[in-house]
């Protein structure tokens, strides 16, 4: 039986009317009778506490407002533009107003003819709207983005009944690196249901996608095809790469060809293909594309050069300059993801440090300027929540002569402009006003500032490290900071882990110990002093550690031996952190603690045993999970083995 989808069907009609008085009326679930996604919405909406028979407010922004919006979205909306008019064209015949909106469902751009619809569609489908779900209850624009996937919802499967005549299609839009940015939907109040315009949106989507794709910053854009001929003309499967093979970004096709996430960060494009980087750029460089590649898997695909950029031109490193230090982070993967960051940078990614206080954003900021390729200018730093509200701008972007009371006569320089050539750090970018946020984002897009009381723009050069204790995206869903302005300072997140979550505390320690010893030449700690540093929690993190070593070496009776006398107060007397404490038992520990004829000491040999094996051998993390000192633990394992050896030894003579 052939099933046609031009239509939906009486019966399925029917099912949603069931459904609909079934989850009203008696606030039954219908699983199944409705899609997984239109249940979802209508559970969010009874739960925010929403009736189906409240009217809509299908209010504009103002016109100020308005224009803010289409400034924050002109990419999407000037990448979105000819696709729109391309889809309008396809589905006006059938009725179809085609809708653009952001993340947030926001309504940016309309295409059709709105006299031949309803008066309830003209209101919703006007700029400045808001059609998310927590202002017209569900539909397809803002279900398509909470979803990720296309999603069509008809007639009484909007949760507002005022929205029953609505048949709307949409898809979402999202960029290079997988965030959904937006939705293309497609909404007809008159002539029925239809399923078939959802293709054509989800193709309209797809080629806004890749026109972003097109405008990122890149050193080499790819597309990859299965043959020649398809790559040329394909615009499928899209890959960036910097100027050292990192891969920047790649689009939902090329995710899905190479199971990459498209969040993956730190990849190069060895890790990818069997075949040299340089060596494709070469062979670009002499016209010699589409380029046949091999996948790591042995998949044969050609490669069709998009554009071969120039990226921005940074100062050489000097041959004879210092390998550039790279921090101690506890970890191998922090480790890497570090040398990551520092490719990021290279390629004109901005990166975002995130972290609790203390834990070494600003040393890790200083040491990615350090490694890159602009370590021959200035690293410029500015602490959003150091300076007052009122002079912060003043402090960014300078000023002119008299540009108010108490201003610089000749004007002053800001802190944007005097990190041209080199790199800016704005630390508690968090804490940065919000219209402030609006201004810097402007000023970062277009690469220029403008001092206060000036209307000269001055161009600059830079390369952009962030940080924030905060976080930024829970800011961002609560709008205390601008979405846009996220996105474009997160181009590569490395978090930094606080101390109690290192493993290698005991050598911090040593280092430190070196670092703070000064005129006195070394510093040695007492086993006691040392276990008490190991078993404290550390919320002030590397910051507060160096102050109790530095604490220490001034109260030391004896230069250079620090006791545990010394210490702070409260951590010579130091017990297991509140976190230790909450921990559970580990089911290990538990099933060696259950049989209660054992032996204590069988017991104990069996629990550090099992503890050691969910840290994997990790001696700082396991000592800190028992609630004893590394030095104790050490001790305690060394006494295991001892008996072990010596039951060995026992059997084998018994035998």
């Amino acid at each position: 039986m052939q099933v046609h989808t031009n239509a939906v069907s009486l019966s399925h009609a029917g099912a949603i009317a069931v459904a609909r008085q079934a989850f009203f009326e008696t606030g039954a679930m219908p699983q199944g009778q409705v899609d997984d996604a239109v249940l979802r919405s209508w559970v969010r909406c009874r739960d925010a506490g929403r009736h189906h028979r409240e009217p809509c407010d299908f209010s504009v922004d103002r016109a100020d407002e308005l224009r803010a919006l289409l400034e924050r979205e002109r990419v999407l909306c000037d990448a979105a533009a000819p696709e729109l008019e391309r889809l309008g064209r396809a589905v006006a015949g059938a009725g179809y107003a085609v809708l653009l909106t952001n993340s947030r469902s926001r309504a940016l751009a309309v295409v059709g003819q709105l006299d031949r619809h309803g008066a309830s569609l003209r209101a919703a489908f006007r700029p400045g709207v808001d059609l998310s779900e927590n202002a017209i209850g569900t539909n397809a624009m803002s279900n398509a983005v909470i979803e990720g996937r296309a999603v069509r919802v008809f007639a009484d499967e909007h949760f507002f009944a005022m929205n029953g005549s609505f048949h709307c299609l949409a898809a979402p839009v999202f960029d290079p690196f997988g965030h959904a940015v937006g939705s293309v939907d497609v909404t007809r109040d008159t002539g029925g249901a239809s399923a078939a315009p959802l293709v054509l949106v989800q193709a309209c989507a797809q080629a806004i996608e890749r026109r972003l794709f097109e405008r990122l910053e890149g050193f080499l854009l790819l597309r990859l095809g299965w043959h020649a001929a398809h790559s040329a003309v394909s615009g499928e499967s899209m890959l960036a790469f910097g100027p050292d093979g990192e891969l920047l970004a790649l689009d939902r096709a090329a995710s899905a060809l190479l199971s990459i996430p498209q969040q993956r960060r730190g990849m190069h494009f060895n890790d990818v293909f069997e075949d040299g980087f340089a060596a494709l750029v070469g062979e670009v460089r002499r016209g010699q594309a589409p380029a046949s590649l091999r996948l790591q898997d042995g998949v044969l695909v050609f490669a069709q050069s998009m554009e071969l950029r120039n990226m921005p031109q940074m100062p050489a490193r000097t041959a004879a300059a210092p390998a550039a230090h790279v921090p101690e982070f506890g970890d191998a993967s922090t480790r890497t993801a570090f040398l990551r960051a520092r490719t990021a940078l290279d390629g004109g990614l901005p990166i975002l440090l995130a972290g609790e206080t203390g834990t070494g954003k600003e040393v890790a900021a200083r040491a990615l300027h350090a490694a890159s390729a602009r370590a021959q200018g200035p690293f410029v730093a500015i602490n959003c929540a150091a300076v007052p509200a009122e002079l912060i701008e003043a402090e960014l972007f300078g000023h002119a002569e008299g540009a108010f009371t108490g201003a610089r006569r000749g004007g002053a320089m800001g802190k944007i402009e005097a990190a041209h050539r080199g790199t800016l750090f704005l630390d508690e970018i968090g804490d940065m006003p919000l219209h402030l946020q609006a201004v810097l984002l402007g000023a970062l897009e277009r690469r220029e500032v403008t001092r206060l009381g000036s209307l000269q723009a001055r161009k600059v050069d830079l390369q952009l490290i962030c940080a924030s204790h905060r976080p930024l995206q829970e800011m961002v869903a609560l709008r205390q900071f601008r979405e846009d302005l996220y996105f474009r300072l997160a181009g590569y997140s490395l978090r930094m882990p606080p101390l109690r979550e290192r493993g290698d505390l005991d050598l911090l320690v040593d280092t430190l110990l070196v670092e703070e010893a000064g005129d006195i030449g070394s510093l040695r700690l007492e086993d006691a002093a040392r276990e008490a540093l190991l078993r404290h929690a550390w919320p002030g993190n590397v910051r507060e550690l160096r102050y109790a070593i530095r604490h220490a070496r001034a109260m030391a009776v004896l230069p250079g031996h620090i006791s545990l006398a010394d210490l702070p107060e409260g951590l010579s007397a130091t017990l297991p952190s509140p976190e230790q404490q909450a921990l559970p038992a580990p089911q290990a520990v538990a099933a060696v603690l259950a049989p209660a004829t054992r032996h204590l000491g069988d017991i104990e040999r069996q629990t550090i045993e099992a503890v050691l094996i969910e840290c994997e051998q990790n001696m700082t993390l396991a000592a800190r999970r028992l609630g004893i000192g590394r030095a104790t633990l050490y001790r305690k394992v060394k006494a295991k083995r001892d008996v072990t050896k010596a039951r060995a030894c026992a059997t084998g003579t018994a035998s």
